[in-house]
């Protein structure tokens, strides 16, 4: 069981003409790598986001996401045993950095 989630979301940088936006995803619960089962899930502004193993950084989430105007928010979804965990951010000019703790 999740007591305690922190998140490290990375949207981007990519050209500001590309549509699609990598996205990068790891979790810590109780400051260990999550290592979900099954059912955990992970959506970004509706799109499925694929689990990864990583001997580095443990098990991770990356895809890619429709990219978004200039403030408009990015919408993560995480789920473990039905229950959910929103992670929100905007969308950043693209000379501009933002972390999201």
């Amino acid at each position: 069981m999740h007591s305690d989630l922190d998140a490290r979301l990375t949207i981007g940088p990519i050209e500001p003409w590309v549509t699609t936006m990598p996205i990068y995803i790891s979790l810590l619960s109780n400051h260990l790598a999550v290592h979900p089962d099954a059912s955990d899930s992970l959506r970004c502004n509706g799109v499925t986001i694929p689990g990864q193993a990583s001997n580095i950084v443990g098990y991770h989430y990356e895809g890619g996401v429709p990219r978004v105007k200039d403030g408009d928010i990015y919408e993560c979804v995480y789920t473990h045993a039905g229950v959910r965990a929103v992670i929100r951010t905007p969308a950043m000019p693209a000379d501009a950095a933002i972390a999201v703790p």
